[in-house]
């Protein structure tokens, strides 16, 4: 039972690895923010996410990034590579 219920509240984020935006896609249409921390744990972005659920990432120095998505009490976390 747990299994679908992650897979009905997954986030996929792409493309990975990225130059210039990262697009995000929902299962859940309602307001989400982002917050991306470099391999220090220094967060570098910290927003809510646009509508059209697309993020600039073009000026960020190339290198891997840990992602917090916060959606209706959820968190979702990934690593994402700048290229």
């Amino acid at each position: 039972v747990s299994k679908n219920i992650f897979e009905n509240n997954r986030v996929d984020v792409y493309p990975n690895p990225a130059r210039n935006f990262l697009n995000f896609e929902f299962k859940d249409s309602s307001s989400a923010q982002i917050e991306l921390y470099n391999l220090h744990g220094v967060k570098v972005v910290s927003q809510k996410l646009p509508g059209d659920r697309q993020l600039s990432v073009s000026h960020l120095n190339k290198g891997m990034y840990i992602y917090h998505i916060l959606q209706n009490g959820k968190t979702y976390q990934g690593k994402i590579l700048i290229q």
